[in-house]
């Protein structure tokens, strides 16, 4: 009991059922302990400590004050967390403050189960992984410093409300000079170093990706899926300038070339189109995407030909008939795509490649097809990739017609 204005309070005013029933032990109210209720409780959540019981091996329960992190001021009913943890229950490891800005201003600070949740393999695609039952899922957070985008800066003017989750919470900041492309996310476990610009290896020979994209469609557009960013509409007789455009507006493609082949000609001219387009009536219509900018393995495109609410945006036959579109690789991309073109050092100080001997800046290819082989030009991507005529001589290159391998197809209905 204790006392209150004068009076004495069973089990501190603060709990009930005090009898012979409960052996006379004080049933406190949430939030108060102690024998006679007389102590404020403090927040709980997993313990960062507890071993596994010999019996279930299960380890790291709910239910403990201050999650083991912290002390429990039993007047305030708050946690005083040690230094490294954070939260009302110290129940969370919080991200590093970098000059008092949390992931140096550059990243966003997630738990383990969000990272997990927009993973993303080498080629840059989601990888859909789920991480939410182990211990630490919620526990423990870290800084996710953005992912990778096209080598030109439109990062600087995306729209906003088509900003995929893994870019640069401050994109301007991503800027590293002195070229005008050379924008690149930040490394580390706090974000505060920066990834140096990467491109092809000018002293190996490469081939650009060429990749075919096969409609079947009368009427209505489709879209374009690419490392988790979508084009705008493409409508089903587009030409192949409106086409490049409505890819070229994608964060994570710079610079693409759009064609057709000798078929698609014949048959626009016989349908009396003024130009090749996108779609036509049968299932062999096709047009060509060869990257320009992109290097490395890359995914095969994906388009989508649905609206929100599952009715089709592209068809044929007059509407009766939903579109086809299929994406194949015709050309798969032997060139790298490497941390200062593998011809330089990189200052992850500075975000900058110090190049070696004759080599510097280079800008991808302007050359298609057969021509991109072993080429690269001046330019403004911030890599090591474009050599000087006097420096030292490459290998003699010659385009050999050799076969591309099983063609890889995407349907999407």
């Amino acid at each position: 009991m204790h006392r209150k204005d004068g009076k004495k309070l069973l089990c501190s005013g603060r709990g009930h059922n005090c009898s012979a029933a409960s052996d006379f032990r004080c049933n406190c109210t949430a939030g108060y302990v102690g024998p006679g209720c007389e102590y404020r409780d403090c927040p709980s959540s997993r313990s960062w400590f507890q071993e596994p019981d010999l019996e279930s091996g299960r380890a790291h329960l709910k239910g403990f004050r201050c999650s083991g992190g912290g002390s429990c001021d039993e007047r305030e009913g708050s946690c005083a967390c040690a230094q490294t943890y954070d939260g009302a229950a110290c129940h969370t490891l919080p991200c590093p403050v970098n000059n008092t800005e949390e992931c140096a201003g550059l990243g966003k600070c997630w738990t383990l189960n969000k990272l997990a949740r927009y993973a993303l393999s080498p080629m840059g695609v989601k990888l859909n992984v789920s991480y939410h039952q182990p211990w630490d899922a919620f526990k423990i957070k870290t800084c996710n410093c953005g992912r990778p985008f096209a080598v030109d800066s439109q990062v600087m003017t995306y729209p906003e409300r088509d900003r995929p989750p893994l870019l640069p919470t401050q994109p301007e900041r991503t800027y590293r000079g002195p070229y005008a492309f050379a924008s690149t996310p930040g490394l580390g476990y706090d974000c505060s170093k920066a990834r140096c610009p990467t491109g092809d290896d000018v002293y190996t020979t490469g081939v650009n990706e060429v990749q075919e994209v096969r409609c079947a469609a009368t009427a209505g557009s489709f879209k374009i899926y690419w490392r988790e960013t979508v084009s705008p509409d493409i409508a089903h007789d587009a030409g192949a300038d409106k086409i490049r455009e409505a890819l070229e507006e994608m964060l994570t493609i710079s610079h693409v070339r759009v064609t057709f082949g000798e078929k698609q000609a014949e048959d626009a001219a016989r349908l009396g189109w003024n130009e090749s387009r996108a779609c036509g009536p049968w299932g062999n219509n096709s047009f060509f995407v060869e990257f320009q900018t992109e290097f490395g393995e890359l995914p095969l495109m994906e388009a989508e030909v649905r609206n929100k609410d599952g009715s089709y945006r592209l068809t044929r036959d007059d509407g009766n008939q939903p579109g086809l579109v299929e994406v194949g690789r015709y050309q798969k991309c032997t060139k790298e795509n490497l941390e200062c073109g593998r011809q330089g050092i990189c200052n992850q100080d500075t975000g900058h490649c110090a190049c070696m001997p004759g080599l510097m800046s280079g800008g991808g290819t302007n050359s298609q097809g057969p021509d991109s082989w072993g080429t690269n030009t001046l330019g403004h991507r911030g890599d090591c990739g474009f050599r000087f005529s006097d420096t030292k001589a490459f290998s003699e290159f010659r385009y050999q017609t050799s076969d591309p391998g099983p063609r890889v197809v995407a349907s999407v209905p």
